[in-house]
């Protein structure tokens, strides 16, 4: 019971931090930072911002924003996945899942145990329900876990969902690090505490400026 109810506060907290923590939304007066400015090389520019775009950043058409180190917009969170919630994110899966694998297991211990010894527990409109249940708990199981596995191969192989889609074989492929998602205070790294970032304006790949770059131009 109290094990339960701590896996679903988790679970709820990161869901809520995930929804309403601000992604890391490009502003309008964004400028690169100087480790991105290359020679004879054009500025990448937002055609719908109007604005810097820095790398690996996407446009979230929902929120109708540039989004640094996007991943994807989550429709169960209604907000952007980026670098500054993909923290609270993956929290979310990680306890989402621990808490559907131990409801199942307790559940599906007691359904085995109770048909060991015929008890009524167990039976007529309880029975269907608990299937049903274990049915919704499979398959949350199955999801999340499916999620966070593409999570981590993003992490690791530096491309993140939206960066896989639009792949053309010309990018880098750096590994984005523990650092990088969770933030150096690894006392926070299981509860949804917004990341604190060694060097922010690095993991952000801007710098802000008084003017917007398209005015300087």
């Amino acid at each position: 019971g109290v094990i339960m109810l701590i896996l679903c506060i988790l679970s709820i907290w990161c869901h809520w931090k995930t929804m309403f923590t601000d992604p890391g939304a490009v502003p309008k007066n964004a400028h690169p930072i100087p480790s991105d400015i290359k020679p004879n090389t054009p500025l990448n520019i937002c055609a719908i911002c109007n604005a810097y775009k820095p790398p690996r950043c996407h446009h979230d058409k929902i929120s109708n924003r540039c989004i640094s180190r996007m991943d994807h917009f989550c429709p169960w969170v209604n907000n952007a996945i980026g670098a500054k919630n993909q923290k609270n994110f993956l929290l979310f899966l990680i306890y989402t899942d621990i808490s559907s694998i131990y409801i199942y297991v307790i559940l599906a211990f007691h359904m085995v145990g109770c048909n060991l010894i015929n008890c009524v527990e167990f039976n007529g409109f309880v029975l269907y329900i608990a299937r049903t249940f274990v049915f919704i708990l499979v398959f949350s199981i199955i999801f999340t876990s499916t999620v966070i596995s593409y999570q981590l191969y993003g992490l690791s192989s530096g491309l993140g969902t939206l960066d896989r889609i639009q792949f053309k074989g010309n990018e880098e492929r750096v590994p984005i690090s523990i650092q990088d998602v969770f933030g150096i205070q690894r006392i926070s790294y299981i509860l949804p505490f917004n990341p604190v970032f060694e060097n922010e304006t690095i993991i952000l790949r801007y710098i802000v400026k008084n003017t917007s770059i398209l005015s300087q131009a």
